[in-house]
């Protein structure tokens, strides 16, 4: 007898739902685009024990008759396909016929639909991919699939699942990525009996991106405490339409669960998509920190192929670079406007894009042709710290001081300017690691509200001040925590943050809860989304304890908490450094001389090293030859 068998049909089925069905949120994706593509205008999903026991979708659509409805649980069976040339130009979101298929082999399916002329609805119960019972029922207009024990029969693959609030957080961002892509339709999600999740549809008259029922919708999708940072946009190329969403960077996120692509309507997690937005924001964002965004990218069908992926999550385009760049391209021009930054202009005003050509602000009902002319804030600093150092090296010829044999073997010998070089070693007193004095150099000031400029006997010291304070205080918390713990400074009022559902769920973990207590967090789950706030580590704006929650609730779940995928210290120094980041100056802050001088004199009682915690240089330094050099000087 040979080798080669052909699987047992329940043995395949299996198998191919392991490549659709992960979780309860991908049960739910399939369920809910299926609805979507029957015309639905109100989806309803019932979860129990986070959609392992139980997950029911409920929506208005077309329904079927008894044939379909026996029919569309046989792999392959699709409505959407007909011949090989219509996955060129694919425009519905399920077509694979793989999905219901797939779920009623892990899981015990009951489907009751009815058709608008029909008098009665049908019911098909399936358990295990074997069809269970046919018979009429009394059901509204619509479909009904009651998905229950989930992988029922594949015990094996329900340990991998996580715990049932994270699970039902996953089903909920699967309906908000839904939400913001089809405000047309009304979402609603119940866990448990209780509705916690509602998203009213919005009338077709009120779909411009500027009405406030749309911006409603959007603001429930994203979050409430992103209202006032939202700006609608829209542009066009000869290749693309991009409309959307995007928030001011002065709210931005330690991860990327605030990108929301889609690409003809359909929700993606398309990685050189999510690089050509962080690239067209790369100049405007900290080290570490990601945008806000919910954008759609409308393009022909025929250059996008959405089948190259089980779940659909994942497309490829014809000419990808090309679709980057001009993405890239269009996001760059609205970002160059900076919108937060103009006074006279309102938040929910359309940005019309033109690709190259420029940009205009107009209603949804009409277009401008008047361009905005403003000036770029990054030409601004740039052209002030030219001017300054040009002033520097103008007086330092005239004070005719040569480099001294000390600041040529403390600075580099690299002759670029823009590399960065040794601490100076001037008038050098005792400190930790035998770091430079830099309170005992003269401040010549603070140029572009972000550098600190030092002038010492061997040339010019710059500081990045966000840098250099982010690196006092993360070295302060971390003695802190190797010693007898990080202390917590009780809040006057506590404070109540609104979190998504997967951070909410993270509060459960008690590891995680653990993690928060040491890094002097006094943080509680209150409502489904909600949580209360009662101390933050000491130096820390009680304003910004939605953005220090979310970082250090990220930078926990990310590496699983205390699940050993790094050491104790490992993450006791990355939370610290999350927590230094908020506590310090930022750039663009004017500081007092005062200040400064503290600054100084911090900067003496550390061991400051070459980088801030996230990578970034603190100091940089220019011995006079140098500056001569750039003005031609002998």
């Amino acid at each position: 007898m040979g080798q080669i068998s052909i699987l047992e049909a329940a043995v395949a089925d299996q198998i191919a739902a392991g490549e659709v069905v992960e979780r309860p949120a991908s049960v739910c994706k399939e369920l809910v685009e299926n609805s979507l593509d029957a015309g639905a205008r109100t989806i309803s999903v019932d979860l129990e024990e986070g959609g392992v026991m139980r997950l029911c979708v409920t929506d208005d659509g077309s329904g079927m008759d008894q044939e379909d409805a026996v029919l569309c649980f046989s792999r392959h069976a699709t409505s959407k396909l007909r011949r090989a040339e219509d996955l060129h130009a694919i425009r519905s979101f399920g077509f694979r016929g793989e999905a219901l298929a797939a779920i009623a082999s892990v899981a015990k399916v009951s489907l009751t639909t009815r058709r608008r002329d029909d008098a009665t609805a049908q019911q098909v119960t399936v358990e295990g991919a074997r069809v269970t019972g046919v018979r009429e029922a009394g059901a509204p207009v619509g479909t009904r699939v009651d998905v229950r024990e989930l992988f029922f029969n594949v015990p094996a693959r329900r340990k991998f699942l996580k715990t049932l609030r994270t699970e039902a957080g996953h089903v909920e961002d699967a309906l908000l990525a839904v939400g913001l892509c089809r405000p047309d339709v009304g979402v609603q999600l119940r866990t448990d009996g209780k509705l916690v999740l509602d998203l009213p549809a919005v009338p077709d008259a009120a779909l411009a991106l500027d009405s406030p029922a749309r911006v409603d919708r959007v603001v429930r999708c994203l979050g409430e405490h992103l209202r006032s940072s939202l700006y609608p946009v829209r542009g066009q190329t000869d290749l693309l339409t991009l409309s959307g969403y995007v928030v001011a960077p002065i709210e931005t996120r330690r991860d990327l669960q605030g990108v929301h692509l889609s690409v003809n309507g359909r929700p993606v997690t398309d990685r050189q998509l999510v690089q050509a937005v962080r690239a067209a924001f790369r100049t405007l964002l900290e080290v570490g920190r990601q945008p806000i965004v919910a954008l759609d990218v409308a393009l022909d069908p025929a250059l996008v192929d959405v089948n190259v992926h089980p779940r659909k999550a994942e497309v490829r385009f014809a000419d990808p670079r090309r679709v980057s760049g001009h993405l890239i391209s269009l996001l760059s021009e609205f970002l160059h406007t900076t919108p937060w930054l103009n006074r006279g202009t309102h938040n929910q005003t359309v940005y019309r894009l033109r690709g190259n050509a420029g940009l205009t602000v107009a209603s949804d009902e009409q277009t401008s042709d008047a361009p905005i002319v403003g000036e770029d804030p990054a030409e601004a600093h740039r052209a002030r710290v030219k001017a300054a150092l040009a002033a520097f090296g103008q007086a330092a010829d005239r004070r005719d001081v040569p480099p001294s044999a000390v600041a040529q073997t403390a600075l580099s010998s690299s002759s670029s300017p823009s590399s960065t070089m040794a601490l100076p070693t001037l008038e050098s007193q005792p400190g930790r690691g035998g770091a430079s004095s830099f309170s005992a150099l003269r401040v010549v000031g603070q140029v572009g509200g972000t550098y600190l400029i030092l002038e010492g006997p061997d040339g010019m010291v710059v500081i990045d001040q966000h840098a250099a304070h982010e690196r006092v205080v993360f070295e302060r918390l971390r003695d802190r925590r190797r010693g007898q713990g990080q202390p917590s400074q009780a809040l006057l009022l506590p404070i109540t943050i609104e979190l998504t559902a997967r951070e909410r769920a993270a509060l459960d973990d008690v590891t995680v809860k653990a993690e928060l207590a040491r890094a002097g967090l006094d943080l509680d789950g209150y409502a489904h989304t909600t949580a209360i706030v009662r101390a933050l580590p000491p130096g820390l704006d009680g304003r910004k304890a939605h953005a220090i929650v979310r970082d250090v609730l990220a930078e926990l779940s990310d590496h699983g908490g205390g699940s050993g995928a790094r050491t104790l210290e490992e993450r006791d120094d990355a939370i610290c450094a999350r927590l230094a980041c908020h506590a310090a100056v930022r750039a663009g802050d004017v500081m007092a001389p005062a200040q400064v001088r503290a600054l100084l004199q911090d900067l003496d009682t550390i061991d400051l090293g070459a980088h801030c915690p996230h990578g970034r240089p603190v100091v940089r330094t220019l011995d006079y030859t140098e500056l001569a050099a750039w003005f031609d000087r002998d």
